[in-house]
Order: C-alpha cells, then sequence, then structure tokens
C-alpha cells in the first residue's frame, strides 16, 4: 500500500471515487486512531459491515482512491430534518413537513493520510451528490451526527456547516448544510 513515509504526499486532484461493490478490497485502509483504536466502529464498518449496509438499501458507501491505494470512504442515504431541528431564517413560510436531507453517514480518512485534504473532499463529494440528486427528488440539505470534539471540522470554512439548536441526548451533534441558495423574494 503505502511506503513507509511519515507524511505521504497527496495530489488531491488524483483522487477517483467508486461505490463499494462484492469485488472491492478494503484491507490496507486503515480507518482507527493513532493508537490502533477503532472507537467509532469504521474499521469494523468498512470490512465487516457496508456491503451488507448498501445491499439493503440503509446507504451507498463510495471509496475514494489515490492512484491505486485506497485512502478513505463515505456513506450516504436520505434523511430528513425535522422543523425543530432547523435554525431561524432555514424555515419556508407555510411549510409544515419535514425537509429532505442527505444524510452523511460515515466518513473515514486512513489514518496515515489525514490533514491532506481527502476528509473535506469526502464532504464535498457528498455535497455534490445532494446537488445532483436535488434536480431529480427534493434534497435541501446534507446533514450529519457527530461528536462535539469533532463539530469543528464541518462547521468551518470551506464546509460551512452549521449546529441545530436542537439539544440531543446522545451528546452527538446534528450539523446540516444548505445545498440551494434562498430564493429572492421580490
Amino acid at each position: 500500500m503505502f511506503l513507509l513515509q511519515s507524511t505521504p504526499k497527496v495530489d488531491l486532484s488524483k483522487l477517483r471515487f467508486e461505490k463499494l461493490s462484492r469485488e472491492s478490497n478494503t484491507n490496507g485502509l486503515d480507518c482507527t486512531d493513532q493508537d490502533g483504536a477503532d472507537p467509532f466502529g469504521l474499521q469494523v464498518f468498512i470490512r465487516d459491515e457496508a456491503l451488507t449496509y448498501q445491499e439493503e438499501r440503509l446507504g451507498v458507501t463510495y471509496l475514494v482512491f489515490h492512484d491505486s491505494d485506497l485512502v478513505g470512504f463515505v456513506t450516504v442515504s436520505m434523511t430528513c430534518l425535522s422543523l425543530a431541528d432547523l435554525r431561524e431564517g432555514e424555515k419556508v413560510e407555510g411549510v409544515r413537513v419535514p425537509y429532505p436531507a442527505l444524510l452523511l453517514g460515515r466518513l473515514a480518512v486512513d489514518k496515515r493520510l489525514r490533514g491532506k485534504g481527502i476528509g473535506t473532499l469526502l464532504c464535498k463529494f457528498a455535497i455534490g451528490l445532494a446537488v445532483e440528486i436535488s434536480n431529480t427528488i427534493g434534497c435541501r440539505y446534507v446533514a450529519l451526527h457527530t461528536l462535539p470534539d469533532r463539530a469543528g471540522f464541518y462547521t468551518q470554512e470551506p464546509l460551512n456547516f452549521v449546529e441545530s439548536s436542537l439539544e440531543r441526548p446522545d451528546r452527538k451533534k446534528l450539523l446540516y448544510r444548505r445545498i440551494t441558495e434562498k430564493p429572492s423574494r421580490g
């Protein structure tokens, strides 16, 4: 897989995405923390669960490669945001139903390549998918759930997710990002 370099170079223009399939080999991907722990179950998910998850239509996993090396993955599915999830200014006057969103479910980058822009690119890929499907079905947001100490990655430039005003009992933060421009009303 990777040569034993402390900071491998990554040319983001060489990244390519491929939908997970039965032929996919994810063995070389290391999504664990630096100490080898897997507190979010990302390694277990990609190794043991992602294909079943996809075959059961619970989500679709996209693998990202740099040249021939697997460097990360992102899993997406659909969800909705309730009126209570949204901050003021996001609600459409007269609309009382939940707002459709693409759920950025699982996202991981090989630990040897973190901090190189791959995670941001995975998020941008998911945002692009949401924009694409919004032309066919309703989709207004990209949403995700994360722990408080990881929220800053998503809320900073260039991703610009915002935190829901709703408090969750599991400590996770619900973040969302609008994919449409606010319509001008005149």
